[in-house]
């Protein structure tokens, strides 16, 4: 799951779980600063997300800045282009 993402200002933009399949407004993608995922969404982002960096064989990864941007923008796009209707 993608288990937290904070703002700039240490904020949680969000805490709790958020399942493959959630979208995220831009404002929010905006705001991220920090990321956190674990499970079968890190294995989607690890699959959908090239160039970012990556630690092997961990469980749970972390990401900053404008790679957690990034992997929210990217894990929208799939979202969009890959939504079961």
């Amino acid at each position: 799951m993608l288990s937290h993402w904070i703002d700039n200002n240490g904020a949680y933009l969000h805490n709790g779980s958020t399942h493959v399949g959630t979208r995220f407004r831009k404002e929010v993608v905006r705001r991220t600063v920090e990321i956190q995922a674990d499970g079968h969404e890190l294995e989607l982002i690890l699959n959908i997300c090239d160039g970012i960096p990556v630690a092997k064989n961990a469980r749970i990864m972390n990401w900053y800045g404008d790679h957690a941007k990034f992997i929210l923008s990217t894990w929208n796009t799939y979202h969009i282009f890959n939504k079961e209707d």
